[in-house]
């Protein structure tokens, strides 16, 4: 980790925007099918970005078969338990928060962050 920040863009502004190449880049969406999220896959594929990451809710989708087609993508599959959204996409919302703050706990529990330094916590 360099301490980057991360920066939140609708697909339409992944793909019209300048990219880093040296910046992983990930994807969310709840149904994968949408046109605008298929056509930021296929633009930041092309561009080759550090990692392409995927998290997708539903593993049969336009958007995960893009995925696995492209050895480089990583894509991660959590189908919500709530089921199919609404319009406005609340439970996917919810959904995808709490599996990304799970996955952040899991990979940094055991570190202290200080103001300018990252270490290992030696408390076990």
């Amino acid at each position: 980790m360099d301490g980057t920040l991360a920066a939140v863009a609708t697909p339409l502004e992944a793909v019209s925007e300048p990219l880093d190449p040296g910046i992983a880049t990930w994807l969310l969406s709840a149904g994968g099918g949408n046109v605008d999220i298929l056509r930021a896959f296929n633009v930041l594929a092309s561009r080759e970005p550090r990692q392409l990451g995927v998290l997708c809710g539903k593993s049969q989708s336009a958007l995960a078969d893009a995925a696995r087609e492209h050895s480089f993508a990583d894509l991660l599959l959590y189908e919500p338990p709530a089921g199919k959204d609404g319009f406005l996409a609340t439970n996917s919302l919810l959904a995808f928060a709490a599996v990304l703050t799970r996955a952040y706990v899991s990979e940094f529990s055991g570190m202290t962050v200080g103001p300018r330094e990252r270490r290992q916590s030696t408390d076990f």
